[in-house]
Order: C-alpha cells, then sequence, then structure tokens
C-alpha cells in the first residue's frame, strides 16, 4: 500500500493548511486546524505518502490529503476532503470519503451530511456513488463567486443496505488502486 491513513496529530495542522490554502484558494477564512484539533466534535483523518515509495519527497512524512467531520447530535457533517493537486485523480479522496463513513460508523453516527459545490461535478459524482442524495441547496454559500452549495446526506449509515453497498463499494476501490484499510493508527 503506498498511502496510510491515521488519525490528525497536531503537528499535521501546518501541512493541513497547506493543502487547504492549495485546494480551496477562495475559502474565506482559511480553516485554523491548530484549533480544530482541540475542538472535542471534530473528527480529522490524514493520509501520507508512504516512506521510501517515493525518493522525491523530504524526510518529514509528507501529507498528500486529509478529510473531516464534526459529530453533532449523532451527524457527522462533513468539514474537508482536500488532495494536493499532484495527487488528484490517485483514488485518495475516495479512500479518504471510506476512511471518514468508516470512522464515522465506529463513533455510532447514524446521518453523514455535506455541502458541496454546484459546479464540482467528480465530487457530486463520488458522493452520489456512496449513497449521498440532494437534501438541499443553500444558496450563495461560497464568498468567492457566490456559488450555491448542494446539500448532500446519507440519512442511515447503519441500514443494513447501506452496509452492504458501502463493503461492496470498498472492495471495488480496492482492487482498482491496491489500497488496504486498516484500523486508523493514532
Amino acid at each position: 500500500m503506498r498511502y496510510h491513513l491515521r488519525l490528525m496529530r497536531q503537528e499535521d495542522a501546518i501541512q493541513m493548511a497547506e493543502i487547504s490554502l492549495n485546494t480551496f484558494p477562495a475559502q474565506q477564512p482559511p480553516t485554523n486546524y491548530q484549533r480544530e484539533f482541540r475542538n472535542p466534535m471534530a473528527h480529522y483523518i490524514v493520509a501520507f505518502d508512504s516512506p521510501g515509495q517515493n525518493q522525491d519527497l523530504p524526510p518529514t512524512p509528507y501529507m498528500v490529503g486529509y478529510t473531516g467531520f464534526w459529530l453533532m447530535a449523532g451527524e457527522a457533517h462533513i468539514v474537508d476532503i482536500a488532495v494536493r493537486p499532484a495527487y488528484q485523480r490517485q483514488g485518495i479522496g475516495e479512500l479518504l470519503l471510506i476512511s471518514l463513513i468508516d470512522l464515522a460508523t465506529v463513533l455510532n453516527v447514524s446521518r453523514a451530511t455535506l455541502e458541496v459545490r454546484a459546479s464540482n461535478r467528480p465530487a457530486i459524482n463520488l458522493y452520489k456513488k456512496y449513497g449521498f442524495e440532494t437534501t438541499g441547496l443553500r444558496r450563495g454559500y461560497y464568498l468567492d463567486n457566490n456559488e450555491d452549495a448542494v446539500i448532500m446526506t446519507i440519512a442511515e449509515l447503519n441500514s443494513q443496505a447501506f452496509i452492504q453497498r458501502f463493503g461492496q463499494l470498498k472492495q471495488t476501490h480496492a482492487d482498482r488502486w491496491g489500497f488496504k484499510l486498516y484500523p486508523l493508527a493514532h
């Protein structure tokens, strides 16, 4: 497996901010990940390029992406899924989404929701693939261009139908990209 995942540590905040700035340059104000680390509602997962796989990487673990959600009233509100531009289209965003859903189910979350730019068809298609349904629209949600946000939700993360479909999607992803999921390291 080329990439490994773990729960966020405080020292990850710097690389997360860098990825956020590169991935969401218009986001204002930028997220303070040091504060997020201390937020008891926040749960973040980070993905690293495995050491020894890429000789061009610095000796410090090189974060390629992250995801996170806030746990509120039994619902996972997905805050971000971000992947460095050079690592996009390699299955990492989907791997992060899978890991996020796995973590949410471990925490007995029954529902997941998110907002996504109305123009972000690749993300919308990925979310639909994993069972998110459009449940609303937030007009003018994004401050940089006044773009609408599509609200998407999985209403029953713990339903037998979702669990079965999710298992199939995880296996398909692993077969395609060679990623295996293990319990998240702390």
